[in-house]
């Protein structure tokens, strides 16, 4: 459910210009994450530390 709201989401935003579809990421689960793409996390890890896109 949750899965099916998000990319319905992602499509509206698609649509409406707000997301740029020319570079995107893989997320978890198999979804991407473009370019004006708004991420919510389930949990925050500060002490978890990113040097070029990967976890430290």
């Amino acid at each position: 459910m949750v899965t099916a709201l998000n990319l319905r989401a992602q499509t509206w935003h698609i649509a409406a210009g707000i997301a740029d579809t020319r570079r995107s990421t893989s997320l978890r689960g198999g979804q991407l994450a473009h370019i004006g793409d708004t991420i919510r996390t389930r949990l925050n890890r500060r002490r978890m530390l990113v040097r070029g896109g990967r976890t430290a």
